[in-house]
């Protein structure tokens, strides 16, 4: 009897609660910013509490995109969250639990008054989503697993107003709080910066597939991290590790003051390539600053302050973000491995003909970035009479008929993409390749109507058409790629690689493709993924692989040493020993 008054008077304060803020938002801003979430939650959690944060943080995410009332953000569904985490932690067992989350869906709204939603059997589905999870009979009682299939049944069928497609289709999270002013030390905020992650990747990433950890697993695991991680630092360090295991080149956390003051926002005016699992320096980034430096090209860099290569990627692995080693490689040079906070330099240990040395190395604040390894190299030239050479980093689209002019006796061209694209090229540079006007990629989005699943928006093509009139280039194409080559550039180069005589060279892409889409965190920063499925036409994953090279071309710390660029010496080599064609 004690336990039914008590779920009575929780259902009737979540009632009250809910309703009150569904008044109130009506009123103001639907993005609506709390300053706090009145939820405390004790450090160390119990077996109990854990399963039912877990169940709750699964419930929530799916009522969020599936209930016909809740999806139309007509009250702050942050607010109920808030109403329910207390209620959910003191829960006993599964029974009471369960009863509970029963009563409060109740308070949402009945799903009954609206109608079944048809079967999704539309020829567009490219993936279903997994919802075996609603009859889990180890997670749920029957009660709560009927109540959640019935909402399925009776799902949304109108758009959701939590998330949107955005101008490419891509996922958009525009209406989500915020919460810029919000104290790290609130337990519940933080709870919501893990549910509301963990459902975006639940049932927007694309790539969810390519996982090799179960994501319900990894929501078990930082549960207990975002309870005890109370300090600002230490709660974005904790959602910056979250996101790491997404495993998405393009996520990371940017525009936070906090993680950028802990990174180090000064950092070398030298350029860095990892070759054998060495750390190599490979160029200058300023040549005024160059002599102020005690390395050169070819110095493999031993310790960093007294640190190890091996024991600064130990510390730095968590928040690494790639979505494969190359990638991984790339970031800690890019984001740790030389970037410190205060100091104008760094002592280091380097070795050069197998002499081992010791030196500073300077620091500047926002230190020179240059696009890729091909900025010292023009937007085109003639690299001999017979072979041409564009630079993607560089080059405008308005300059393509020059270019082709000039090229068009040459052997063959070297279309260098190891760097981003100054301008968008598949279409343009595409219809002086290919005569035909055929597809490069296949790509998918969100099943809006059916969150989790994926849709084939269908294929684009690239080529000339009836319309166009341009003399196509006769010659071999040769795409160099490598670990600069990303999102972007991977388009770019998958866009190219499909006229009829280009071969790609070179190494292993960043693996990241696909529009952006961004997650907000409370806190006020946000975290990007890839949110568009980008496949090739026969439906290979570029994701993670990244774009696999015909000919795999490395440099080497012997040629860096010599300033050769070795994988462009193998393209010209190439081409001079290629058949006539």
């Amino acid at each position: 009897m004690r336990y039914r008054s008590y779920l009575l008077i929780t259902f009737l304060l979540t009632s009250v609660f809910c309703t009150a803020q569904m008044a109130f938002t009506k009123q103001t801003d639907p993005r609506l910013e709390l300053s706090s979430s009145g939820v405390a939650i004790n450090s160390v959690l119990s077996d109990q509490q854990k399963e039912n944060l877990f169940v709750l943080a699964r419930t929530w995410g799916f009522l969020k995109y599936y209930h016909p009332v809740v999806a139309k953000g007509i009250y702050s569904f942050d607010s109920c969250l808030f109403s329910i985490l207390p209620s959910a932690l003191k829960a006993e067992n599964k029974l009471k639990r369960d009863g509970l989350l029963v009563d409060w869906i109740g308070t949402l709204g009945d799903e009954n008054k609206y109608d079944e939603a048809p079967a999704n059997n539309d020829s567009a589905i490219y993936s279903k989503p997994d919802l075996v999870w609603l009859s889990d009979k180890r997670l749920f009682s029957e009660k709560l697993s009927k109540k959640l299939n019935n909402i399925y049944l009776h799902r949304n069928t109108e758009p959701n107003y939590y998330v949107s497609p955005a101008e490419e289709l891509n996922p958009s999270f525009k209406n989500e709080a915020s919460y810029g002013s919000m104290k790290a030390e609130d337990d519940g905020f933080r709870m919501l910066a893990l549910f509301r992650y963990w459902n975006i990747i639940e049932y927007f990433f694309p790539y969810k597939h390519l996982f090799a950890e179960d994501w319900s697993n990894t929501l078990k695991e930082f549960l207990p991290q975002f309870v005890t991680n109370r300090s600002p630092l230490d709660y974005r360090l904790t959602c910056w590790r979250l996101i790491n295991r997404v495993h998405d080149t393009h996520a990371s956390i940017y525009r936070d003051s906090i993680l950028n003051n802990w990174t180090g926002m000064k950092g070398p005016a030298i350029d860095f390539k990892t070759i054998d699992k060495k750390i190599i320096v490979r160029d200058y980034l300023d040549d005024s600053l160059a002599s102020f430096e005690i390395v050169k090209p070819g110095d493999e860099i031993l310790t960093v302050n007294g640190q190890s290569i091996a024991e600064i990627r130990k510390t730095y692995e968590p928040y690494l973000c790639a979505s494969n080693s190359a990638a991984a490689d790339r970031n800690l040079i890019w984001r740790f491995l030389f970037f410190r906070r205060d100091d104008d330099s760094m002592f280091i240990t380097y070795k050069r003909d197998d002499k081992i040395k010791k030196g500073i190395m300077h620091l500047y604040y926002h230190p020179p970035f240059q696009n890729g390894e091909t900025w010292r190299m023009p937007m085109y030239k003639l690299l001999s009479d017979d072979i041409g050479y564009i630079n993607i980093g560089k080059i405008k689209a308005d300059s393509l008929p020059v270019i082709f002019k000039q090229f068009r006796n040459t052997k063959g061209i070297v279309i260098d993409i190891r760097n981003y694209p100054n301008e968008f090229m598949p279409y343009a540079m595409g219809k002086y390749l290919k005569p035909a006007f055929t597809p490069f990629v296949k790509y998918t989005g969100p099943d809006y109507l059916h969150p989790g699943g994926f849709r084939l928006i269908g294929y684009i093509k690239n080529g000339a058409t009836e319309k166009d009139s341009i003399e196509m280039y006769k010659g071999l194409v040769i795409i160099l790629i490598n670990e600069q080559t990303q999102s972007s550039a991977e388009y770019t180069a998958m866009a190219l690689r499909t006229a009829s005589r280009a071969v790609v060279m070179g190494s292993q892409t960043a693996g990241a493709d696909g529009d952006i889409s961004r997650a907000p965190f409370p806190g006020g920063f946000y975290s990007p993924f890839s949110g568009l499925g980008i496949y090739y036409p026969d439906g290979k994953d570029t994701q993670g692989i990244g774009i696999v090279p015909d000919v795999f071309v490395y440099p080497t710390q012997k040629g860096i040493a010599a300033g050769r660029d070795e994988v462009l010496e193998k393209a010209k080599e190439y081409i001079r020993n290629a058949k006539a064609f």
